[in-house]
């Protein structure tokens, strides 16, 4: 199933258990004369979508913290983990064939080495100014999908885009 037909059934889903929702408390409402319970007749759906947000920005944020340690050449952790696979196949395509040859842990690494400012080296960790959008840019493949953008917390001049993958959000460029 692709991502934007799992979009749309859950779209659909959540609509349907809403007006499910909003059918039960109606008709359980019956006939009374007595004001309606305003935080009965408020939809669900409005309830639900700042706690979605803040999930995913909780996955976001903890997921590129885990990201930004596992760069650490000291670190056991594998950097990868917390990528897409096509970002992942990405890193590996675009690098030197002997680094490559080691596998994507030792290509991000290396990569990462290289920079001004490795993220595992900065003072200050995680990621700030996360912005959800309907289309970020994806490595590996020719279109993009909707997920977020957010920028290194010590280094504001990089950034990365995050996309949900089965209730994770990874980085994906």
């Amino acid at each position: 199933m692709t991502d934007r037909r799992r979009n749309v059934t859950i779209i659909g889903a959540t609509i349907a258990v809403v007006a499910i929702i909003v059918l039960v408390v109606v008709l359980a409402g019956g006939g009374s004369d007595d004001p309606p319970d305003v935080t009965l007749s408020s939809p669900p759906a409005t309830n639900t979508a700042p706690d979605a947000t803040a999930a995913a920005r909780m996955s976001i944020e903890r997921n590129a913290l885990r990201y930004q340690r596992a760069l650490n050449p000291d670190s056991s952790d594998d950097p990868c983990r917390y990528m897409t696979p096509e970002a992942a196949d990405d890193a590996v395509a675009r690098s030197d064939p002997e680094i490559g040859a080691r596998g994507c842990k030792a290509v991000v690494r290396a990569a990462e080495a290289e920079q001004s400012r490795p993220l595992y080296e900065l003072l200050d960790d995680g990621i700030t100014n996360i912005e959800f959008l309907p289309r970020v840019p994806v490595a590996g493949i020719a279109v993009t999908a909707a997920g977020a953008k957010a920028t290194w917390r010590g280094d504001s001049s990089r950034s990365a885009t995050f996309v949900e993958r089965d209730g994770q959000w990874l980085i994906a460029k």
